[in-house]
């Protein structure tokens, strides 16, 4: 047996271990003998008990949807304006009810007569529907890039009358995302701009996202003017995970506890929202896109939220508390008259109230086709009214 004094002598030989420990929101600190003593970072991609369950493609409805379009007989754009109108929309791959909620986003898109529609998620039945449509094909070209079964990515279509020529631009991507993009020759430009449009890396990939959105700068900076527009999977005022309800962290016993008898610790507050302390990812946009104007902001300031996924209006967002701006329009050298936010309406209608009317040129008659009060997807849709160069 070790005397008293070659035990103390061991003693002084050993070293303070710590430990990092990953809280259930995500956020980690350093531990000593039960004590937090330092803050860390947030790992850049959560714990895999932590993460949301990922969108999947395998949700199997009572009757499976063809993802066919309207005819849209009649349907025509008026000539082009002193403005570009502009509208970029995530179209929810889900095969729920997806032929009326094609029919009901298609109608309203369209009312906003845009010389180019953005969209994603866009399923493969859905754009060979696209390209099969005669009334769409009459308006605008289609951009060409394939779209795998099983899979879904981004769809641009431009009128005719402004020439355009598409490519597509592959990024950095564990989830088959790129950019697809537009070169557009409007009458009388003295020089071509580009349009394009992103759905950029989902859920916890704040990293990702930062060097898809640097290839998307990349790509248009041979352009005097620049629209990138889409699903950017981020907010402006709060980071992924933040809008969620967590315990506190329990208190610890100290070394010197007589006991396990807890009733001293504080009572249980209920559940809190707690910041991931880490920055905000909306600063990206500075520093990846310098010389780029979020449109949302520039025409309805910072008061207006203008949230495009939200739990607490939209009955196809899982989560009630998710309400976030995660589709966004950037402009460089062209400036915003208006924007505003598609498929509200309906989602107001499905809640019983009324549907405002329509003040586009032709909605009433392309209205006709929609859904009436269906909520067309889990995103709503954004249309922006722009100055040409």
């Amino acid at each position: 047996m070790m005397d008293a004094g070659a035990l103390q002598a061991a003693r002084t030989t050993l070293r303070a271990t710590a430990t990092v420990v990953t809280h259930r929101d995500g956020h980690r600190t350093l531990e000593r003998d039960g004590e937090a003593v330092e803050a860390l970072p947030p790992p850049d991609v959560l714990p895999p008990a932590l993460r949301p369950e990922p969108k999947r493609l395998c949700i199997e409805p009572p009757s499976m949807p063809t993802w066919e379009l309207p005819s849209f007989e009649g349907w025509t754009l008026p000539p082009i304006g002193e403005d570009l109108s502009l509208v970029t929309w995530n179209v929810w791959f889900a095969p729920q009810e997806a032929d009326a909620r094609m029919a009901a986003l298609f109608s309203e898109a369209l009312a906003a007569a845009p010389d180019v529609l953005l969209l994603q998620e866009v399923v493969s039945e859905l754009a060979a529907s696209v390209r099969a449509s005669a009334a769409l094909c009459a308006a605008y070209a289609v951009s060409p890039n394939p779209i795998d079964e099983d899979a879904y990515g981004c769809l641009l279509l431009a009128r005719h009358a402004l020439k355009p020529s598409f490519r597509e631009v592959d990024f950095p991507s564990r989830m088959g995302r790129s950019l697809v993009l537009a070169e557009l020759t409007p009458p009388g430009a003295a020089a071509p701009l580009a349009v394009a449009t992103v759905h950029l890396e989902s859920l916890d990939s704040a990293p990702t996202r930062a060097k898809q959105l640097r290839v998307a700068y990349d790509a248009l900076g041979g352009y005097e003017a620049a629209a990138l527009a889409g699903d950017f999977n981020f907010d402006a005022t709060r980071n992924f995970g933040e809008w969620r309800e967590l315990p506190p962290q329990p208190s610890r016993p100290t070394r010197d506890a007589d006991s396990d008898d807890d009733d001293d610790a504080p009572p249980y507050a209920g559940p809190v929202k707690q910041s991931s302390g880490a920055p905000l990812e909306n600063a990206v946009l500075a520093e990846r896109l310098p010389g780029y104007v979020d449109a949302w902001p520039a025409v309805r300031g910072v008061a207006d939220l203008g949230h495009t996924f939200d739990g607490a209006t939209n009955p196809h967002v899982r989560d009630a508390d998710e309400c976030m701006r995660y589709d966004r329009v950037m402009l460089r050298n062209l400036r915003p008259r208006s924007v505003r936010l598609l498929g509200v309406r309906r989602a107001a209608a499905a809640e019983g109230e009324p549907a405002a009317a329509g003040t586009s040129g032709g909605e009433a008659g392309v209205a006709a086709e929609g859904g009436g009060g269906l909520v067309p997807s889990d995103h709503y849709g954004v249309h922006a009214v722009i100055a040409w160069p």
